[in-house]
């Protein structure tokens, strides 16, 4: 049987001590320097991922900015190709508001006669065109209990206006006569004078409107959707 060999003594007293130390030092040390290279690594890596963001950005910009190109390139072919001029639409646009707004902004009888007069003087329309014939017809009235005559409209409390901007489209192009749809959102408020609950709702109105080169209006017809109501009060 072969004997153990002598160990080694275990190093003790102040040698020890200091040894001990270093070694905490040294892991110490070693935890600062992983945790510095760990922070210059994040801020590294933060670094890169800003400018790759930076890099997405830029880029963005410019597809959206040449989609926008391209997008007005192709408004631009399809009205060539339709034979449509933009200084006749951007001179159309406001006079077909302004007839929509006529038509359908008022809130006594009064008021809505007179808007039918504007429409007959300012677009030359005949009293006997069937728009303001059988779409805009004069208003009606009625004799009230003092035996006077009011407008129906005014008995009714029935009030029109126009809620946001119309939409236009050109549906057809013949020369220098240009037609457009123009759809309009009214809201249509009705309150009695006897002071009993109102209705209040939105109807959508669509004008075809034919106009020439002068502006002045070819033909003009209208349709009514069917509005949505609710009862208030």
């Amino acid at each position: 049987m072969t004997a153990a060999g002598p160990t080694s003594p275990t190093p003790t007293g102040p040698r020890a001590a200091r040894g001990t130390r270093l070694l905490r030092i040294g892991v110490a040390a070693g935890l600062t320097g992983l945790a510095v290279l760990t922070g210059a690594t994040r801020i590294q890596q933060e670094a890169t991922l800003t400018a790759q963001q930076a890099r997405i950005d830029d880029l963005a910009q410019r597809l959206t900015a040449r989609d926008q190109e391209d997008g007005q390139a192709v408004e631009a072919g399809i009205r060539t190709g339709l034979g449509l001029r933009r200084d006749r639409l951007e001179a159309d646009r406001p006079r077909l508001t302004d007839l929509a707004r006529t038509a359908f902004t008022w809130d006594t009888g009064a008021a809505y006669l007179a808007a039918r007069d504007r429409l007959q003087t300012r677009y030359r329309l005949a009293a006997t065109d069937p728009f303001l014939r059988d779409f805009l017809p004069a208003p009606r009235t009625i004799r009230a209990a003092d035996g006077t005559l009011q407008y129906e409209l005014d008995a009714t409390g029935v009030n029109s206006a126009v809620d946001g901007d119309p939409e236009i489209t050109v549906i057809a192009v013949r020369a220098d006569r240009y037609a457009y749809a123009v759809r309009v959102d009214v809201a249509i408020t009705a309150d009695t004078v006897t002071g009993t609950a109102g209705v209040t709702g939105h109807r959508p109105m669509l004008l075809r409107v034919d106009t020439d080169a002068t502006g002045a209006v070819l033909a003009l017809t209208g349709a009514a959707g069917t509005a949505q109501a609710r009862r208030s009060g």
